[in-house]
Parts: structure tokens; sequence; C-alpha cells
């Protein structure tokens, strides 16, 4: 009797319409109460600190062991090359469909004299003067830091400081380096060992993130209030133009990555959706795309059934390296600058544009909050325009804008390592080959 109660608990907490009363219950709570989202806010926190715990465990086991593999039978070539096809063309499609979508509805194009002084306003409380940098010269711009310098510290000194620190790319960086140097090793008694040591690492942490979702509901009651509840009204009206088109574009690139991921899946659109929908929730309540990297790598592989071999180096890359959201919103914002500025993208600068969107998101691996937005300069000095009288602006919409910027990244990272894993109808474990167990 307590057995079918709990397996009823388990199934129920589970469930669309837990989820569905959960966000629900988050939003009036975040709306209408800011006291008590105070009070349920260490309810997300918690659950979002857990998820994090898990992240560099599963990131360090998998890629090693899946490099490691990869390279000891000789696959590495054949994936090597749909990575260096399929990162690039989502990488450009991405800031294509941003910036064509931006020229057609350009949302700092025709503002009126009361929206202006209200971005004024907003920006003054700032201590930056909105008025006069749009109807004065633009101030020198400071070129930021080199291609040689981004190279270099993506090499970590010292691992434990990278992993401590949270520096995804060094991290990175570390796995892959030493999984190409354990696969070239001859195979054996050697090696063994301690591939099965990182598979039993990974399988324990997979094994948590299976518990953790249970918590979901009450994770996504916690993070939705708090978010929710800092809100400013004011500032979403008068920005309202720029947040509708980034909202519109991030649902365009959502739209065409479901829609790809279902027919190489071989699954119906709500089947899809379904299978993922843990990394979704996930991305839009966390705003963390490395938090979501557990469950996406779960999604596809025991969810949509795609090689786990392949898609334990795919997913972690593709989350890492093609910011998506990012890449979209660099675009979009850019033209939003331009045209607060009164100054014209020529054919010229629109591929500069395209470019330094690409270069701009893919420069926001592992930063968060304000930093994240700065890498915005990226784009905007080559084209001669300023962040510093923009930046509150973009500041004081973030909050809203950065769950769907993450949703973008995680929905499109699990569909560009679609095209590049293989995909399997077979029940599978997390390494095949090596009997472990299923995590479903």
């Amino acid at each position: 009797m307590k057995f079918s109660a709990a397996n009823k608990f388990k199934e129920f907490i589970g469930s669309p319409q837990a989820i569905l009363g959960s966000v629900v219950l988050g939003a009036i709570i975040g709306t209408q109460s800011p006291q008590l989202s105070s009070f349920i806010a260490p309810l997300g926190n918690i659950y979002l600190t857990l998820f994090k715990m898990c992240v560099f465990p599963i990131l360090i086991s998998g890629i090693i062991v899946s490099v490691a593999r990869l390279i000891s039978t000789n696959d590495s070539t054949y994936y090597v090359k749909k990575i260096l096809l399929y990162f690039p063309i989502f990488l450009l499609s991405t800031s294509l469909i941003a910036v064509l979508v931006g020229l057609i509805f350009n949302p700092g194009k025709g503002l009126d004299g009361n929206t202006l002084q209200a971005l004024g306003v907003l920006v003054n409380q700032s201590a930056v003067d909105l008025e006069v940098n749009l109807s004065g010269e633009l101030a020198p711009i400071e070129s930021g830091p080199g291609l040689s310098s981004f190279l270099v510290n993506i090499i970590p000194s010292n691992i434990i400081y990278a992993v401590g620190n949270g520096d995804t790319l060094q991290v990175l960086f570390f796995c892959i380096a030493s999984g190409v140097a354990l696969g070239v090793l001859p195979q054996g008694q050697a090696t063994e060992p301690l591939m099965l040591a990182l598979e039993s690492i990974y399988s324990a942490f997979q094994t948590l993130i299976t518990w953790l979702k249970y918590l979901l509901p009450f994770g996504l009651l916690g993070l939705l209030a708090e978010q929710l509840s800092v809100i400013n009204m004011s500032t979403i009206s008068v920005m309202s133009n720029f947040l509708i088109v980034s909202v519109l574009t991030f649902g365009i690139m959502f739209i065409i990555s479901i829609i790809l991921l279902s027919i190489r899946s071989k699954h119906t659109i709500k089947d899809t959706l379904f299978k993922i929908k843990e990394p979704l929730l996930l991305a839009f309540t966390t705003q963390s795309s490395l938090a979501c990297l557990p469950s996406a790598i779960d999604s596809l592989t025991n969810g949509l059934r795609f090689e786990s071999k392949s898609t334990n180096l795919v997913l972690p890359l593709a989350i890492t390296l093609c910011r998506f959201g990012p890449i979209a919103y660099f675009a979009i914002a850019t033209i939003f600058v331009s045209s607060l500025y009164q100054s014209p993208l020529g054919f010229g600068d629109i591929l500069i544009l395209i470019v330094g969107s690409i270069f701009a998101g893919m420069a926001t691996s592992g930063l968060s909050g304000v930093l994240t937005l700065t890498m915005l300069s990226i784009v905007l000095s080559p084209l001669g325009l300023p962040l510093d009288a923009v930046l509150v602006l973009l500041i004081a919409i973030d909050p809203l804008i950065n769950p769907f910027r993450t949703l973008t990244i995680v929905g499109t990272s699990i569909t560009v390592s679609s095209f590049i894993s293989d995909h399997t109808t077979n029940e599978q474990g997390l390494f095949e080959g090596n009997n472990p167990v299923p995590l479903s």
C-alpha cells in the first residue's frame, strides 16, 4: 500500500498538471505578494544550486570518456567533420534570422517623444545622460580584449581553480585534451579502470539528476515567484518595442528548432516537446544554460534516443560555445541602439553585425548577469556605437529577456546536437557497450 502511494506521488509530481500548477501559483505569488515571494525564494535557489552541483562532475566525466571512446574507435574524424559543418550553419542561421527580424520590426524606430523622455529618465537615474549621448558626438570606443588574449584564457593553468571558479571554457578544454590523451593510449588494463571510474561518476550524478526531477514543481514555484516579484512595469512600458521584437525573435528560433528536432528524432512535435520539457523548463526558470546540461543530455539520449557517446561530447560543446540566445539578442540590441542614435546601418555594417553578433555571443560563455550584456560592445565598437548610455536600459529589462535567451541556447543546442549525434531506436544506457544501468 505504501509502495503504491509512493508511486502515485512520484507520478503526480512529474506530471504536466503539477508543473503547470506550480507555474501558475508562482506567477500569482510573484505578482501579488512580494513578501511571500521572498519567503519561498530559497526553494528555487536550493533547487538551482543542487543542479549546478551536478554539472561539473557530469561535464568532466562525460566529455573525457566520450572523447576517449571516440578517439579509440577512430570515430573522431566523423564527428569532428559534422561539428565543423553544423555548428557554423546553425550559428550563421541564428544571426541571419535575428538580423532579418530586427530590420523588419526595428524596435528603436519611430519612438515618440514621451517614450524617449521616459528612456532618458531611466538612464538618468543611473547617472548616465542619454539625451546628451543621443544628441551629441559619440564618445570614443574602448577596444575590448583581443583574440589572442581570449585564446590564452581558454587554457587552464590550474584545473582545480578553473572548476572552483566555474570557468566552463577552461574545464571544457581540459576535458577534451584529457580525453584525446586517454584515447590515444593503448586500450587495456592501464586505461580501463579509469574509464570505468569516470563512467561510474557520470552514472551516479545522473541518478542525482533523476531524483531532483521530483523537486521540479517546488523549484519552479520559488524561482518564478522571485523573478516576477522584481519586475518594474514602467520599464516594460517604455521598452515594450524592444521586448516584443526580442521575444518574437526567440520564438521564431524556438519554433524552427523544435520542428527540426522533431524531423531529426522522428517524433511528432508534441512528443518532442514532451521529451525535452524538463531542460526547457529549467532553462526558462533557472536562466542558467549550464544547469540544464545534465537534464538536456538525459532528454536527448534516454528521451529522444540519440547515441550517448556522441551526445555527451557534442551537447556540452554546443551549450558552451554556440550561444544562440545571446547571438540573436545582440543582433536585435545593435539594431535598437543604431536607431536610437539615428545611425543607419549600411550593407557593410549589416555584414559586421552578422559576424560580430556570432563572436559576441560566443564570448558570453561562462559569463552571467551584466557581464553578458557588456559583450555587446564587441558588435557596437566596430560600428562606432556606444554601449554605456543604453546598458542600463538593457539591464532594466534583462530579467524578462534572460529566460527566453537561455531557452534559445538550450533548445537550439539540443537541436544542433541531434544533427551531429546518431539516432537509434534501441534502448541504451549511459555508455553503450559497458552495460551501465539505464537512467529510466
